[in-house]
């Protein structure tokens, strides 16, 4: 009770100063300095996803978010930029090198000659006196010359050096830029022929921004077409499905590494490298209703070995009567949203979809499984690419304000081809909400915790929040959320 007041209270607080600045922002002509960035702009959209925002409010957040993303575009530019300058100075100091070389050469050769004219002098001192101080002139313009030349050498090899380090740290830039630019070509894949589950290189080949530069290295020309192949390799693959014993359809997540995260959300960075030694099957579609009302009918609803002990107690609440908990599954807020037998079930807690994964013989994803299920080896920013594809997600510009039938987006399938990993409805995962860096081992994937647990996917009312990284997260009983289902996992 005390955590969910104080969620409350914060809820208030935030619709408050939202609903005040939305109106300020309007009354100032749309200002983009009323606009939120950052940490504000997550908190409000985090608000969004739990509420019903107005028009106003919705408007305000939508607008904040663009004003972001075109700032993260302009610091992206300007970082090609200075990228693009930094190859300049290097190509003017080859050429710079160059020059000076040439000039040293020539230096050299005219103190040579000269060198060659003393010494023929002196053999002609010995003839006459003013030979002789002709040929003293001579030699000391001889020595001058070779000074000269001299100090034209030196500085040639200075200004190599430092042409030389300039080009080593543009190379530096370049190769790692390359990296993140390495296309994945099919033909790669067929040319080599090589296994993904051992091409871990795939983690170097990340997107750009998608990582903190002490994690990029910069790859040999080897390390990058092996890396561009085992990518191919991975997204080439034919997806592979099966039927479990409830009639359900699975897709298998082969082993391999991404980097989890995002640099630019706070709740999910820093980026991690997450390695999978093991391949393991999801769920290719949401859990729908007719999927539920099977688990509810067959009796593993009220059957506590499906449960943890603090899904047990929540349940025992309401008398331990499966139809007193499921009813709530049934009223308006719930069925406007998700009625029909094929679209996902909705209004469901996280010991709800710990039980129902349970009675299926499986579980719930962890939150580094669902997320390498969404991107795969590549990190992309959604299932299908980097580019936000409208056509390709059930969210709020195309969702007519309800779900839609799994499987509705078969074009935003993901790398495995499980469907609707972004947008249509949030999903619960195993893992309870911690700060990144993720750790598999820290205790966040423990089931009998019971902390706030993670949701991910984003959902039909919702446009900023259909990225892969992308996390939410809520009490493990939170009840009549019409924006979150689940889908369920297992390890072969």
């Amino acid at each position: 009770m005390g955590d969910w007041l104080r969620e409350a209270r914060e809820d208030i607080r935030l619709q408050g100063a939202l609903s005040q600045d939305a109106v300020d922002w309007l009354r100032n002509g749309r200002r983009p300095d009323d606009l939120y960035r950052g940490q504000k702009l997550l908190d409000a959209q985090g608000w969004a996803a739990r509420n019903m925002a107005s028009t106003e409010e919705m408007a305000f957040i939508e607008a904040s978010y663009a004003g972001q993303q075109s700032h993260e575009q302009a610091e992206k530019d300007r970082q090609a930029r200075e990228l693009e300058l930094a190859k300049q100075a290097a190509t003017n100091a080859q050429r710079a090198e160059a020059a000076e070389k040439d000039r040293a050469v020539r230096f050299e050769q005219s103190a040579r000659k000269s060198t060659r004219r003393a010494r023929t002098a002196v053999w002609f001192a010995a003839v006459a006196l003013v030979g002789i101080i002709v040929a003293l002139i001579v030699v000391m313009s001889a020595g001058t010359s070779t000074t000269t030349a001299n100090n034209q050498l030196g500085t040639a090899t200075f200004a190599q050096g430092q042409a030389i380090a300039a080009a080593n740290d543009s190379r530096t830039q370049i190769a790692a830029v390359n990296a993140t630019l390495t296309p994945v070509y099919a033909g790669l894949a067929t040319a080599m022929g090589m296994a993904f589950d051992n091409m871990y290189y795939s983690t170097m080949v990340p997107r750009i921004g998608g990582f903190p530069p002490t994690l990029a290295n910069p790859l040999n020309v080897e390390q990058k077409y092996t890396a561009s192949t085992a990518i191919a390799a991975a997204y080439q693959r034919t997806p592979i499905s099966t039927i479990d014993a409830k009639g359900l359809a699975m897709v298998l997540v082969p082993p391999g590494c991404f980097l989890m995260g995002d640099a630019a959300q706070p709740h999910a960075s820093p980026v991690t490298e997450i390695c999978f030694d093991q391949p393991f099957w999801i769920d290719k579609f949401d859990v729908t209703n007719a999927a539920f009302d099977a688990f509810v009918k067959a009796g593993g609803y009220v059957d506590d070995a499906n449960w943890t002990q603090s899904g047990i107690a929540w349940r025992k609440m309401a008398g331990d009567n499966s139809t007193e908990q499921t009813d709530r599954l049934k009223t308006t807020s719930c069925t406007d949203v998700s009625e029909t037998d094929t679209q996902p079930v909705i209004c469901v807690t996280w010991y709800e979809s710990y039980a129902y994964c349970h009675w299926r013989g499986l579980r719930l994803p962890t939150e580094s499984e669902w997320e390498y299920a969404a991107r795969g080896p590549a990190n992309r920013i959604f299932p299908w690419g980097d580019t936000f594809v409208e056509d390709n997600a059930v969210y709020n510009d195309n969702s007519g304000g309800k779900t839609a039938k799994v499987g509705s987006k078969p074009n935003g399938s993901s790398w495995v081809g499980a469907l609707d990993m972004t947008g249509n409805v949030w999903q619960w995962v195993q893992s309870s909400y911690q700060l990144y860096p993720y750790k598999t081992n820290d205790g966040r994937n423990n089931t009998n915790a019971d902390s706030q647990r993670v949701m991910r996917g984003g959902s039909w009312n919702l446009n900023p929040m259909v990225r892969t990284a992308y996390r939410l997260w809520n009490l493990p009983n939170y009840v009549g959320f019409p924006y979150v289902g689940f889908r369920c996992a297992r390890s072969t």
